[in-house]
């Protein structure tokens, strides 16, 4: 007796297999064919689609709620699109300025900067002091004797310290 196993092997199994093949190799042409197809395609609709921006130059935008309080402060939302130039971001911007700002900004200086920066001339009119007036009111500006707006009034302290 033999300890190897047995095969049985029909000339109908064989038959089947080539079927098998012949279907599977019949099946990966057409598909090729339909990837090709495809891929021309695709290749004349690149004109179409915006050209991706690679993940180190995308940049992330942080926007303050539009009524921050000691319940919203840290509720900030954040997008890949850059905040509009217009509306309540105008807040934000004034913020933003006199934070980063080296030195104390007159309002002169604020409204030729803000306005550089695409905001509408009548945003910069009255809207622009309820907008000061907001920033100073919750502590996130100081506004100085002279007029000029600067960091916010923990920050110009803990300097100062």
């Amino acid at each position: 007796m033999s300890n190897s196993p047995q095969v049985l092997l029909t000339t109908d199994q064989i038959d089947q297999w080539e079927r098998e093949f012949a279907e599977s190799a019949r099946i990966i042409a057409e598909q090729q064919a339909r990837q090709e197809d495809l891929r021309t395609k695709l290749k004349a609709a690149e004109i179409f689609r915006p050209k991706p921006v690679p993940e180190r130059d995308r940049q992330v935008f942080v926007e303050p709620p539009l009524l921050a309080n000691d319940d919203t402060f840290f509720q900030h939302t954040i997008t890949a699109e850059p905040p509009p130039k217009d509306g309540d971001n105008l807040v934000a911007a004034i913020e933003k300025i006199a934070n980063d700002a080296p030195r104390p900004v007159s309002k002169k200086e604020l409204k030729k900067i803000l306005a550089e920066q695409g905001f509408a001339a009548d945003r910069l009119a009255n809207y622009f002091y309820t907008a000061i007036h907001r920033l100073k009111t919750k502590e996130r500006i100081t506004v100085r004797a002279d007029g000029s707006v600067w960091k916010d009034p923990h920050t110009l302290e803990a300097q100062s310290d």
